[in-house]
This record gives structure tokens, C-alpha cells and sequence, in this order.
């Protein structure tokens, strides 16, 4: 009896608690989405299933080797940490500091506590490597470059001011080595093996974050919502834009282009032309909703510089 007793305290459903059961449940709700569904497979599968990696109770995949010391409550370990950032030697203080903290004292923490005998989970890892070092996004946006055809921007130069520019220099590696005809080989492995392989590592990075105890916070349900109104407005302002451009132009262009004005590479293009086509089947207007997507990118980033250097200023 004692032995089943211990087999069932060691099983990670004795320790599942409310919060990771949302987020497990959240994560079969992407899988179902991606296999049912087919919305976005090709991201929602992998941030699925990290999302289920990430919350199995006691594994611990998704933690850092600093996150890992403070799960396990050791009171002196607690002590040496909490020593080093002067701070009381408890985990709620602790977490507090490391927030406030430069990311070169959080870096000391980290190796500290792989000192002490602590590793990060694999996902930890992919995401360090992946998101952490901003190696993933810009070998996503070389690969895309090798994909991308700029027909449609020479065709047609007014879309410059829906934001088709950026492309020049975003993608100015990849469709170099697409365009020039010498470097074939490169070029197929740019747009099929590279960003197949950037895209798990990535999905599973992004999985790691529905950590439950990180993710069902009233904090990161805010930013959610202000990002869902954000998508809202961005989109709807794209479809505006291009009316307004209409109206002055005998030559018109399709709103669902402004559409894909959004910091969404490259889904929100592809979400444009799945409309166009629901409506005329010879309607293809992928390639050209790529240059607001990828202008949705750079304003993005614009706007955010801009309110890390003036609004947190105020």
C-alpha cells in the first residue's frame, strides 16, 4: 500500500493544479485548431504542443535553472541567492528583484544556480537560443526574402505608401541570393529546410511562455486584450487607408491589401489572399499584401522604440 501511495504522489497528476489545467487546456485548443481547423498549422502545432510540454506538473521543461532553484524551496540556496541581490531570502522577494534587476545580474543569478547543480529544460533552451539571442526572427525574414517576388511592387510603385519599401532592405539578403541565379542550392534552402526547421524551434520557444503560473496573470491577460485591439484597429485602419486612397485615384487598389497591414509575417498576407480568393478564385494577392505585412513590422517596431524611450520617460 505505502509503495502505490508513493507511486501516485510521484505521478505528475497528483501535483496538476488549476492553472495548469487551463493552459493544458489551452494547448490541446491550439492542436485542434492547427489539425481540425488547419488555422495556421504551421505555428499553432508547435506553440500547442510546447504550450503541453510546458505544463506538465514536476517536469519542469520550461524552466531556467534559476526558475528551477527557486521551485525547489531550498532555504539556503534561497539564502545565497537572496544574498546577492539583497533582498529576504524568500521566493516572492526574490522574483521581485530579479524583475528589477539589470540582465547581467540576472545572467550571474542564472549561472549561480548552474552552480548549484540546477539545469534549464529543454525549452528553456530553445528559447535562449531561439528568441532570447533574436537569431530566429531574422532568419525567418531572410528565408521570407528568398520567397518574396517584387513583380507586383514594380508593377504597381503606389504601394509604396502602404508601406512596400521596408522590403528593400528587410528582405535584401534572400531575395538576393534568389535573383541572382548562382547560389540555387542556398537559395531552396532558405525557402524550404532552414525556415521549416526556424519555425519548430520557434513554435516550441513561444509554447514554453504558457507557462501557467506566468501566463494567467492579470498582467499578461492586459497585454493580451490590448493586442487583440491592437490587431483590431491595425486592420481595420489598412482597410481605411486604401479606401481613402481610392477615392483619389482612378486607379484602385483592393482594400484587403491595407488589411494585412499588421505585424504578423506572414500570416496576416495570407489571410488576405484566402479572403480575396473565397471571393474570385483567380484573385491571388499574396505577394502583394506582403509589403503593408512587412511595413506593419517595421511601424511596430518604430512604435515601440519610440514609447520605451518617451513613455516610460514620463
Amino acid at each position: 500500500m505505502e509503495s502505490l501511495n508513493a507511486l501516485l504522489q510521484g505521478m505528475g497528476l497528483m501535483h496538476l493544479g488549476a492553472g495548469q489545467a487551463i493552459m493544458l487546456l489551452v494547448s490541446l485548443l491550439l492542436l485542434w485548431l492547427a489539425i481540425a481547423k488547419k488555422f495556421e498549422p504551421l505555428l499553432l502545432l508547435p506553440i500547442g504542443f510546447g504550450g503541453l510540454l510546458s505544463n506538465i506538473p514536476e517536469a519542469g521543461m520550461a524552466l531556467t535553472a534559476l526558475e528551477s532553484l527557486l521551485a525547489h524551496h531550498d532555504a539556503g540556496q534561497l539564502a545565497v541567492i537572496a544574498a546577492k541581490l539583497n533582498c529576504a531570502p524568500d521566493v516572492h522577494a526574490i522574483k521581485e528583484a530579479l524583475a528589477l534587476a539589470l540582465p547581467s545580474v540576472q545572467g550571474q543569478m542564472e549561472n549561480l544556480a548552474v552552480d548549484m547543480g540546477y539545469t534549464p529544460g529543454v525549452l528553456a533552451l530553445f528559447y535562449k537560443v531561439a528568441i532570447g539571442s533574436g537569431v530566429a526572427p531574422l532568419v525567418i525574414f531572410m528565408g521570407v526574402g528568398a520567397m518574396t517576388d517584387f513583380g507586383p511592387l514594380l508593377a504597381n510603385p503606389r504601394t509604396l505608401l502602404l508601406g512596400a519599401a521596408p522590403l528593400l532592405g528587410m528582405f535584401c539578403f534572400g531575395n538576393l541570393m534568389r535573383e541572382s541565379g548562382v547560389v540555387e542550392r542556398l537559395s531552396d534552402t532558405v525557402q524550404n529546410g532552414l525556415i521549416n526547421i526556424v519555425t519548430i524551434f520557434l513554435g516550441l520557444s513561444v509554447g514554453a511562455k504558457l507557462v501557467a503560473d506566468k501566463f494567467l496573470q492579470p498582467q499578461t491577460l492586459g497585454i493580451l486584450l490590448l493586442g487583440v485591439i491592437a490587431f483590431g484597429i491595425g486592420t481595420a485602419a489598412g482597410v481605411l487607408m486604401a479606401k481613402l486612397m481610392n477615392l483619389c485615384s482612378k486607379n484602385k487598389i483592393n482594400p484587403l491589401i491595407g488589411s494585412a497591414g499588421v505585424s504578423a509575417v506572414p500570416m496576416a498576407a495570407r489571410v488576405s489572399n484566402k479572403v480575396g480568393l473565397e471571393s474570385d478564385a483567380q484573385n491571388f494577392l499574396l505577394m502583394h499584401a506582403m509589403g503593408p505585412n512587412v511595413a506593419g513590422v517595421i511601424g511596430s517596431a518604430i512604435a515601440a522604440g519610440v514609447m520605451l524611450k518617451y513613455v516610460l520617460a514620463m
